[in-house]
């Protein structure tokens, strides 16, 4: 299972691998137009994420709303999606 630390540099690295941003402000916004992500790269950022967690990844943004879009807030968001997950194949 992943952790939040994990989950983080995940994130981390597919933000740099899409876009080659690399930054250190995990509660900075990553829609904010002073990072410089484009929109269209958040398609790219959450398909690695998908795979590499091996989660439906964008569940979290109809379970959340623009807040969630911080290194740690997404961390976080994806970590109780996780969590579910797991207790859904607990319980299957």
């Amino acid at each position: 299972m992943h952790s939040r630390s994990n989950i983080k540099d995940e994130i981390i690295r597919a933000v740099k691998e899409v876009t080659g941003i690399s930054y250190t402000d995990e509660n900075a916004n990553l829609v904010d137009r002073e990072i410089g992500i484009v929109p269209a790269d958040f398609v790219y950022i959450f398909d690695i994420l998908k795979k590499s967690l091996q989660l439906p990844v964008h569940n979290v943004l109809s379970e959340y709303n623009s807040d969630v879009m911080t290194v740690n807030n997404l961390a976080n968001a994806l970590f109780d999606l996780l969590e579910r997950d797991s207790e859904d194949e607990i319980l299957a």
